[in-house]
């Protein structure tokens, strides 16, 4: 198993804690993915993590379930510790969407490679499923659009949560993440990103007011290495030209620059320019994704 993944512990038969539920969602977790819809759940702020994989290795592939109603999670370790002894149904439902979140990934895999799909939305533990939403992770991201053409639920027959993260999953850079980021407290500037994911690299466009000369407009532009969640950036200056001609430019770096990123909508640009000035910038997506990793 992958690092940062727990393993199974022991949990006493008098220690579970039982599902509290009301009478329609007892009767859900006994009948069809399809009836578990019915099943609501409260959110909670920050989620727990769990690997989802199969209990006879075959596929050899995982994914990654974030639950946050408390007792979901409860069910989850229950699970993790005790498999099917512990009275809880080990199917896992949940309704899937594409483009991947920068979490979800195959623990399994070398590398942990992040899946181009991410769950939605956990609708509940079933001991039945039906068929049209059975499958694996890899069969998923052959088609990601078809698979949610024909059901947007996940229901994995031989796959249950194996394991527990020990922390949250890191962010990963993807090159979803392109396009326009701005500061709202910021108006009329902000930066454009554009994700080089097979180079490793990501390049970004910042376009604002020239600190030297308020009211004038000042572009700069950055380039540089991603690893994980960050990307470690040169800040260059170009001076020279005109508007539709061809006369020569002087790019000349300026400083330097690092943006990190917590999810697919949310980023951190900070700055250190050689004459002295830095500072940080909050960045969000112009327009808001639910995923940011594409196949």
């Amino acid at each position: 198993m992958a690092a940062g993944v727990l393993a199974p512990t022991t949990a006493r038969a008098d220690a579970r804690i039982a599902k509290r539920d009301p009478p329609m969602t007892a009767y859900c977790r006994s009948a069809a993915l399809l009836v578990l819809l019915l099943c609501g759940t409260a959110a909670a702020a920050e989620p727990v993590w769990f690997v989802v994989a199969e209990t006879t290795p075959e596929h050899g592939d995982s994914f990654l379930l974030p639950l946050s109603d408390p007792q979901d999670i409860a069910d989850a370790r229950t699970i993790v510790a005790e498999g099917n002894l512990g009275g809880v149904f080990s199917i896992v439902g949940a309704r899937i969407a594409a483009g991947g979140d920068g979490f979800n990934r195959d623990v399994l895999r070398e590398g942990a490679p992040l899946w181009s799909w991410h769950v939605a939305e956990f609708i509940g533990f079933a001991d039945l499923a039906m068929e049209l939403c059975d499958g694996w992770p890899t069969f998923v991201e052959q088609d990601v659009e078809a698979y949610i053409a024909n059901t947007e639920q996940i229901c994995f027959w031989s796959y249950t949560v194996v394991a527990e993260l020990d922390s949250a999953p890191a962010f990963a850079i993807a090159d979803g993440l392109d396009g326009a980021w701005y500061d709202p407290a910021t108006p009329g500037q902000g930066v454009f990103v554009d994700v080089m994911g097979a180079a490793g690299q990501l390049g970004l466009g910042w376009f604002a007011f020239d600190p030297q000369a308020p009211g004038n407009q000042r572009w700069w532009s950055a380039q540089g290495s991603h690893a994980g969640a960050v990307a470690t950036l040169d800040l260059y200056r170009t001076d020279g030209g005109r508007f539709g001609a061809a006369d020569p430019v002087q790019t000349t770096k300026v400083g330097e620059a690092q943006l990190t990123f917590t999810d697919c909508n949310h980023a951190l640009l900070e700055f250190a320019f050689a004459d002295g000035d830095d500072g940080a910038i909050p960045l969000q997506r112009v327009a808001t994704a639910a995923g940011c990793v594409r196949r």
